[in-house]
Order: C-alpha cells, then sequence, then structure tokens
C-alpha cells in the first residue's frame, strides 16, 4: 500500500513540481519555506551536501515529501553515513511536507520504518533540527526498529503584532524610549520615512540598491564577507526567491530614506499574516542615528496599519531580538539510528556525552548556590 520514492536530482524534483505546489497549496498553516519554490531554489544555488528528497505515496499518489541531505563524517574510527533534514540557519523547517487529507502520525509511522528497512547510502543517523510541533509525532511512538535521542532549546524569533494597541505600545517602553531618541535626532538630520517596494522582475532596481547597501558595511568585503552580492550562489538564491516562491508569498525590500537616499534597507518575505525579515542592511556612515533599528519600528507600524501582519519573523534567534519583545518558541532536535553496529556505536557515545554534561551542569549549578 505505502511506498517510499527517493529523488535525487533537479529533474526528478521538477517532475514532482506539481504534486509539491498541490499538497502545499492545501495545508492550513503552510509557509513559504515548505514550498517546492523555496526547495529549488534551495536545491539549484545553495546545497553543500547531497539533496534527497524521500516521498511516502499510497496508490502511486504522493502524501509526504521529506526532503534530507546526506553527507558522510568520521567519527572516531568509524565513516558515519547521516541523513539530515535542511538546517538553514534563516529558516524554520518542521521536517515532513504533508497532504493536509493525510494522517501525519501514521505517515511518519510508515517513513521511519520504511526508511530502517531501506539500505539507501547505508545511512546509519537521521538528524531532525529545529522542530516546533511536528517532534510530538516522532515522540509519542515506540519505533522498535530504531532508536532515538532528542533535546530541546529554545529559539527567540518571533515579534507578535497586536493591531489593539497605540504605534508606541507595539514595542516594549524601554525600547520604544530608545526609538525615540534616534527619531528625534534622525529629524535633525533631515527629512526621512519608511519606502516599500513589491520586488519582482520588472522590479529589481531595489533589489540592487539593497545589496550594494548590505556589502557597504561589516559584512562586505573588509568585514565577514557574508553579504548576498559577494557570493554568485547566495545572490541567485535571493533572485531565484522572487520568482518561484508560491503566489501566496511576495518579496519586498523596505527601506529607511533619509534626504531621499537609503539608509538602511530589509529584504522581507510576507507569507499570509507573516513577515520574515531574511536579510538586512544598513549604511555605517549613519550609525550614529541607528537606522537598522528604526527601520525595523517603522517596518512594524506599517505591517500593523497597512498590512494586518500578525507577527515578524526575525528568522534567527540573535540576542538583540530579546529588546522587541519576542516569543520564546521551543524547539526539538531529534536523532533517529538504525539498528546496526555503527549506528549504535554513534548512539551510545552520544548517550554518554549527553550524560556527562549533564552531570556537569548540575554541578555547576550545585557550586554557584
Amino acid at each position: 500500500m505505502y511506498e517510499l520514492v527517493v529523488i535525487e536530482d533537479l529533474k526528478g524534483l521538477e517532475a514532482i513540481r506539481n504534486d509539491w505546489e498541490k499538497i502545499h497549496s492545501t495545508q492550513e498553516n503552510k509557509h513559504f519555506y515548505e514550498s517546492y519554490g523555496w526547495f529549488y531554489s534551495y536545491t539549484k544555488n545553495l546545497k553543500t551536501e547531497k539533496t534527497v528528497f524521500f516521498c511516502v505515496k499510497v496508490e502511486s499518489k504522493i502524501v509526504a515529501i521529506i526532503p534530507l541531505q546526506y553527507y558522510v563524517s568520521s567519527y572516531y574510527f568509524f565513516k558515519v553515513n547521516f541523513l539530515q533534514a535542511f538546517d538553514n540557519e534563516h529558516f524554520m523547517f518542521n521536517g515532513i511536507i504533508f497532504a493536509s487529507s493525510c494522517n501525519k502520525r501514521e505517515i511518519v509511522t510508515v517513513f521511519l520504518k520504511l526508511l530502517s528497512s531501506t539500505e539507501y547510502k547505508k545511512w546509519h543517523v537521521l538528524k531532525w533540527s529545529k522542530l516546533i510541533g511536528f517532534s510530538s509525532l516522532l515522540l509519542d511512538e515506540n519505533y522498535q526498529s530504531i532508536r532515538m535521542i532528542h533535546a530541546e532549546g529554545k529559539k527567540y524569533q518571533i515579534k507578535k503584532i497586536r493591531s489593539d494597541i497605540s504605534d508606541e505600545k507595539i514595542i516594549p517602553k524601554s525600547l520604544y524610549k530608545s526609538i525615540r531618541r534616534y527619531r528625534n535626532r534622525i529629524s535633525r538630520a533631515g527629512e526621512f520615512r519608511l519606502k516599500i517596494n513589491l520586488v519582482n522582475e520588472k522590479n529589481l532596481v531595489c533589489f540592487k540598491r539593497f545589496l550594494d547597501l548590505e556589502a557597504s558595511g561589516w559584512k562586505g568585503e573588509a568585514g565577514s564577507k557574508s553579504a548576498i552580492k559577494l557570493s554568485t550562489n547566495l545572490l541567485n538564491f535571493y533572485l531565484s526567491l522572487i520568482t518561484n516562491l508560491p503566489d501566496s508569498s511576495n518579496v519586498y525590500i523596505f527601506e529607511l530614506l533619509l534626504n531621499e537616499e537609503s539608509i538602511a534597507s530589509a529584504y522581507t518575505i510576507i507569507d499570509g499574516e507573516t513577515a520574515y525579515g531574511c536579510k538586512i542592511g544598513y549604511n555605517e556612515k549613519h550609525s550614529n542615528l541607528a537606522p537598522g533599528k528604526l527601520l525595523d519600528y517603522y517596518l512594524l507600524i506599517h505591517l500593523k496599519n497597512e498590512l494586518d501582519i500578525k507577527e515578524l519573523n526575525f528568522t534567527s534567534d540573535a540576542n538583540w531580538q530579546r529588546e522587541w519583545g519576542v516569543t520564546i518558541n521551543t524547539i526539538t532536535d531529534i536523532i533517529v539510528y538504525k539498528n546496526n553496529f555503527i549506528a549504535y556505536v554513534h548512539y551510545s557515545f552520544t548517550k554518554a556525552k549527553l550524560f556527562l554534561k549533564k552531570i556537569i551542569r548540575a554541578a555547576n549549578t550545585k557550586r554557584s548556590r
């Protein structure tokens, strides 16, 4: 009844595009980073390991898609073959794209049983990282043919946007005092405003301005060299998203202008009632005006008053985000082990390391009291 199909190249991915887009369009809480367009753009431009897509089929109909990456790593005296979920620092992904009509718990059970019986690349370890919600489907079941380890952590990243409060109360009081101070400072420097650009194939000038601005500061050649325009693959990825994302998602460039000069710019994706702040850049010549902070504030105001957006996802967990009053999401990392010798060795060593860390943490806590 159930069948597990493996896709290993772009041609195979393109062949299931219609099935993927149909599954994604019928999901209740769909996100662009589970869409065909995002994975196609990522696989074509940014993949660092071998990409593989497992498809669970029922009577020749795809009911679930599991995107993974395959790599081999040395572990003490062994070579361990890993299957790992996409773990991109700017996107959170729940591990499996389910058709809305399927029984998710049953599909997870079926997938793990089918995977445990397959010899694909002689895999030993399957790793899912940064899971939200989906992890409960794994932890509630007792899978006899595999072993699991899971760990939980916290990720600060989502700013809830309430439409029933005033603009000054949309952020914590302490931050608003800071914003007001910088707003007064920028007012003395000249006229400033927020500019909204909907990006598409016919309007890429604003995207180029964003690229130049991001690369002008610490992300540029003289700094971390992480600016988008410095990497052909990264540039092609963000450019590809403009045309490949589903119809429900749009790419915007939000700019803070001072005397009509762009001093801060953000590459933002709006999907449904959520805005995703993917990348931001600012002119360091104006760093005394905190242009990035002002841009985020006026972006929040615009999202609340003009677009009725319910949340801003910062798409990362940097410490500075906490001052914005973000919500705390619990995320889960799950490691699944196949029932073989190398997997058992890795499992045993990992359990031992976690146990030692727990003892050390408890000892440090006791000493600090």
